[in-house]
């Protein structure tokens, strides 16, 4: 059994990623590690919610924030994978030997790409109502606003990525109307 302090706190600046450790008082899955992350509503709040629920159940689960707290971007745009890769890396050097990948709706994409960036380091992804594609990215500043790339970087490069045209993407006219609709209000 790996000794741990319970919730330690990770910060983008000291450690590379923005996170807390969730250890539980008895580990059913020793070796083993999860990082979890939340969707597009970037919430970390939600995402150390879904780490507790995991640790207990005898997971050390890592919260991890991707969008929206210091140092992070705070729109789906250019956001970075490398701060995963950090977390990863850690867990592996406290001795965890497996690490897995838990993400929801746009935290589903980030784990799918992660998986496939990081062969040696993530050893498993659950994506729970993930996209099919990497998507373009956006901004949830007064309604959606697309921007002119993707939403993902890698050791700073941009990962190739879908537009939302609504020729390609089913949810374009969604997007399209809420675009619509903010230029409406800004009248």
């Amino acid at each position: 059994m790996l000794k741990q302090a319970k919730n330690e706190v990770y910060r983008l600046k000291t450690d590379g990623f923005h996170g807390e450790l969730f250890c539980p008082m008895r580990d059913n899955y020793p070796g083993k590690a999860l990082i979890c992350f939340s969707g597009s509503d970037g919430r970390f709040k939600w995402t150390r919610m879904l780490a507790q629920v995991f640790q207990s159940h005898g997971l050390t689960t890592l919260a991890l924030a991707y969008v929206m707290e210091e140092g992070l971007p705070k729109q789906f745009y250019h956001v970075p994978i490398n701060p995963l890769e950090a977390a990863a890396m850690r867990l592996h050097d406290m001795g965890y030997e497996k690490v897995g990948l838990w993400g929801i709706s746009k935290g589903a994409e980030l784990a799918l790409a992660a998986g496939s960036l990081l062969p040696g380091l993530v050893n498993a992804v659950v994506a729970v109502a993930p996209m099919n594609t990497v998507c373009q990215g956006f901004s949830m500043n007064k309604g959606i606003s697309l921007m002119p790339g993707s939403t993902w970087m890698f050791h700073g490069e941009e990962i190739p990525y879908t537009s939302f045209g609504l020729d390609r993407f089913p949810l374009g006219r969604v997007l399209q109307e809420s675009i619509r609709v903010r230029g409406d209000n800004d009248v």
